[in-house]
């Protein structure tokens, strides 16, 4: 039999506007995240994207789906996180993306650190995403 599995975890991420002249703008948020209700074999679940902006001018979005791997409960997360910058919060003018896969063993904590920067002209945005994810069985299928 297989057991149903929840994920939970925590996105982090702090972003710095690279001004010049004059002081860079920093700002910082973190979101929980949950994906629930899983078992083997059901299709990939995606989360609400999460969507960071700051100093007017640059934006981060972490897109993950969860999905369980094997019958004994471990669990996948694919997805990437993408940031932007440009003349708006709302640009499309993607500055760098990074592949996010992770496996997530069951009631073991996993944490991914991703770093994103601007490398083209007038470059020097960055942002970090600290990432922590659980894989649960659910309370309801003990």
């Amino acid at each position: 039999m297989t057991t149903v599995r929840n994920i939970y975890g925590n996105v982090a991420i702090q972003g710095v506007d690279d001004e010049w002249p004059g002081p860079d703008v920093t700002a910082r948020n973190a979101w929980d995240v949950s994906w629930t209700g899983l078992e083997y074999l059901d299709p990939p679940l995606s989360m609400n994207p999460v969507v960071f902006k700051w100093g007017g001018e640059c934006r981060v979005e972490v897109n993950l789906d969860a999905t369980v791997i094997t019958d004994s409960g471990t669990a996948e997360l694919r997805g990437a996180a993408r940031l932007y910058e440009g003349d708006s919060e709302d640009t499309s003018d993607l500055e760098e993306e990074e592949p996010i896969v992770l496996t997530l063993l069951k009631g073991r904590p996993t944490q991914h650190t991703v770093q994103l920067e601007s490398q083209g002209i007038g470059g020097g945005d960055r942002a970090t995403i600290n990432m922590t994810f659980t894989n649960m069985q659910d309370e309801s299928d003990e």
